[in-house]
């Protein structure tokens, strides 16, 4: 992201099928960028987006069923 000069970065939680990455998109979350951190700390921020994610993930897949 960083090499890119990418102005966002993110992370998603979507349901598995047969192709990497393939499934439907159940939440996604973007961040933007801080070029003043490093990649690490860039990494640890989505880390966190994705934790969040997940845990908003489940809940509403509890709730459709």
């Amino acid at each position: 992201v960083m090499k890119n000069n990418e102005e966002y970065a993110g992370c998603t939680v979507h349901y598995v099928n047969e192709y990497i990455d393939g499934g439907d998109t159940i939440l996604q979350k973007s961040i933007r960028v801080d070029y003043g951190e490093t990649p690490w700390q860039l990494g640890g921020r989505i880390f966190r987006e994705e934790n969040r994610l997940l845990v908003e993930a489940i809940i509403i897949l509890k709730e459709r069923e």
